[in-house]
């Protein structure tokens, strides 16, 4: 076994990556479960569970599979893993050889010092020619503003190594390979061989930010676009030096002061953390463009026994401090979260004054003092008994976690009124053992803090929640038919929340996979189940597409002016014109008159909800 596990680790990624792309998945599964067409995908009776009714559908463009009866999902490799029980090694093997393509492996399966040294040696030498060119390039007059209307000076580029990657196909490739080799750049991150086999430059037209791993040694880069190009953000794909699930910006700098303040804090992005330390908040930290990992909270536990999580507080930023709630039960550091009353990144606080941020960060709480406060928040005294009985329930399952009887007895007291129920009933509720296992009760606490209840063990929605279909074929769409959608699609036409979570990961991540990642369960799971739904068969994908997005901002923008008249806003003669003209040209067709109208909308209706949530604040 030890061998077959030493020669999966030596199958080199490119080859690995060549077989996933040349996999038949229907015709693989087909060898096993009868498929039949259906539109553009393939369904059947599922392989792994027992049904009378097909819902196991595959979808071959994006070479995925994904069961709408046992949740099952995956690729080629999975497949052969999971149905034959195969590992890793032996199913690449298997699809290489169906596929007639000769796999190479890697005798040295731990790299030595002395191997991974030029590529040490090239990304330093990267980061120092990015660094120079933001500094003195011609071409970066406009970055350099950008980064100074950010509050960073020039010796705030120096500390960090800020940089600029001009927009050139092949500058870093000519500059670097003299001296280190194509495939030294190619193992660094970053150049790739182009479909003529030449080097071209991974990143371009980018704010540079270096990653560097614990010891100061540059590993990698996340990039920020400066044009407006997806992804917004871009990193280093995995390498031999980096591995984006336990790597945390800015380490090499802040375990010193974390060790100093006993606490680690953790930001979205880059400027966040750029903006803490200058501020200073010296042990502000960020993930390089992923989620969070218990690999990340492990790290962080060896220098501290606090982590503090200042995100920021749009959706965003709400959703990536619900997926902390997975760690609760799987560390030992305590988990706090930053008190924001600015409603704003703290980018944007270091701006207007720097000394806020240490307030917040000052001002922390614990994460579950935070989860029963937004919890009970959405609930009132005027709901129904059931409701409120519900919810009580729930937070009982939430203060159970807390291992000191004293807390439990302070959140109890603290949160019981605001439900409208006796202390004493919370107190004979938490002698009792708990009704759920812990994988239910880990699903039940992040369901009730995305405004959903649980009965009987099943999540349900407090107010059972509808997907609109059409926003849903939009986002098929901007899955399986992106370039019909791409010029004038955005994100604030998605007044789904899930939607607009997913459409979210997908402008900000370079493929699906990555999109997968970053979303929770939930919303995960709608993007596996979009994977395999067909869009409608048209003939003409662009103009169904454009109908489709016009007759969700029409729908979406009659509402809005019913809420403009009930309020009496000034704008409201405006939007019913727009309103107008755009319905005219849908009934003509005007492509041009249609987008413009419903770009204009949108803004005003974005502008508008903004005015309206500061007013309340």
């Amino acid at each position: 076994m030890k061998g077959l596990e030493n020669k999966a680790m030596g199958i080199i990624s490119e080859d690995i990556q060549r077989v996933k792309e040349s996999a038949d998945i229907v015709a693989l599964i087909s060898e096993h479960v009868p498929l039949k067409r259906a539109g553009r995908r393939f369904s059947g009776r599922c392989p792994f569970h027992e049904e009378k009714t097909p819902s196991f559908s595959v979808n071959p463009e994006l070479g995925f599979y994904y069961c709408f009866g046992c949740n099952k999902k995956g690729d080629a490799i999975t497949f052969l893993r999971e149905f034959l029980q195969m590992d890793f090694a032996e199913a690449v093997e298997e699809l290489a050889k169906k596929a007639n393509i000769t796999l190479r492996y890697d005798s040295n399966k731990t790299q030595n010092k002395s191997t991974l040294k030029p590529i040490y040696e090239c990304l330093e030498a990267a980061a120092n020619i990015y660094c120079e060119l933001l500094k003195k390039n011609e071409n970066a007059k406009t970055v350099r503003q950008y980064v100074r209307s950010r509050g960073f000076d020039s010796q705030a580029v120096e500390l960090f190594s800020i940089g600029f990657a001009p927009d050139s196909f092949d500058y870093m490739a000519k500059k670097l390979s003299v001296k280190y080799g194509d495939q030294v750049l190619v193992d660094a991150g970053l150049c790739f061989k182009n479909s003529r086999g030449n080097l071209s430059d991974v990143f371009r037209n980018r704010l540079m930010f270096p990653i560097r791993n614990p010891a100061g040694a540059v590993i990698g880069f996340g990039a920020r676009s400066l044009d407006s190009t997806p992804p917004k953000y871009k990193n280093t794909s995995e390498t031999k030096l980096y591995r984006k699930s336990s790597v945390l910006y800015n380490l090499d700098k802040a375990k010193s002061g974390a060790v100093k303040s006993g606490n680690f804090v953790v930001c979205e992005g880059y400027t966040d953390v750029i903006a803490m330390s200058l501020a200073g908040v010296t042990q502000a930290v960020a993930t390089c463009g992923t989620a969070a990992t218990i690999d990340h909270v492990n790290l962080m536990s060896k220098y501290v026994e606090r982590i503090v999580l200042a995100f920021d507080t749009d959706s965003a930023g709400q959703n990536a401090t619900d997926r902390w709630l997975a760690f609760l039960g799987e560390t030992k550091a305590d988990i706090y979260v930053a008190g924001n009353s600015a409603k704003k990144d703290p980018a944007e606080i270091y701006l207007e004054d720097p000394s806020q941020l240490c307030q917040m960060v000052d001002a922390a709480i614990p994460f579950l003092e935070f989860l029963l406060g937004r919890i009970v928040s959405k609930i009132s005294l005027d709901e129904s008994i059931e409701m409120r009985a519900r919810v009580a329930q729930e937070v009982v399952e939430i203060i159970r976690k807390h291992p000191s009887p004293l807390v439990r007895e302070g959140y109890v007291m603290q949160f019981a009124p605001d439900l409208g129920f006796e202390p004493d009933w919370f107190f004979e509720q938490l002698k009792k053992p708990s009704t759920q296992s812990k994988k239910s009760q880990k699903s039940a606490i992040s369901a009730v803090a995305h405004g959903q209840v649980v009965q009987d063990g099943k999540v349900s929605k407090k107010f059972p929640k509808r997907h609109d279909a059409r926003q849903r074929e939009l986002l098929r769409l901007c899955v399986h038919e992106p370039h019909s959608v791409a010029r004038y699609i955005r994100g604030e036409v998605f007044r789904d929340s899930d939607y607009r979570e997913i459409f979210d990961a997908l402008v900000e991540h370079e493929n699906i996979s990555d999109a997968l990642a970053s979303l929770r369960e939930e919303t995960g799971e709608i993007l596996n189940q979009i994977m395999v739904e067909d869009v409608a068969n048209v003939e003409e994908i662009a103009p169904y597409s454009l109908d489709v997005f016009s007759r969700v901002v029409e729908s979406q923008m009659k509402e809005f002016l019913h809420q403009l008249v009930q309020k009496g806003a000034d704008n409201t003669s405006k939007v019913k014109k727009l309103i107008d003209t755009m319905t005219a040209a849908i009934d003509k067709g005007d492509g041009h008159i249609i987008v413009e109208c419903a770009n204009e909308l949108l803004e005003i209706r974005a502008s508008f909800e903004a005015e309206l949530t500061s007013s309340q604040i």
